[in-house]
């Protein structure tokens, strides 16, 4: 199940519990969305749950550095053209 708040995740653990399935829930939004989340089912008649590891994959991974700021970040993100040494430079937005 996606976008499965917490408001709902006691009802579903009680729905799925009565229908012989356990539910396992991973919120990982933010307080203004009831920290929505993925859910999943499974029969405990035909699977045991042996370990259940919750992890945020973004947290998971080691991610590159950012690159360094492009150089019309510097400008204020204006491109400018310089028409002749210590003339007048013209802005291109």
């Amino acid at each position: 199940l996606q976008e499965v708040g917490r408001e709902w995740c006691g009802e579903l653990h009680k729905y799925f519990a009565g229908k012989g399935f356990h539910f396992v829930h991973s919120g990982y939004g933010e307080s203004y969305n009831d920290y929505m989340g993925v859910g999943i089912a499974f029969p405990t008649k035909q699977f045991e749950l042996v370990d259940s590891v919750i992890k945020r994959i973004s947290e998971s991974k080691t991610w590159p550095k950012q690159p360094a700021a492009a150089p019309m970040a510097a400008n204020g993100g204006a491109l400018v053209l310089v028409t002749k040494p210590f003339a007048a430079v013209t802005a291109l937005l």
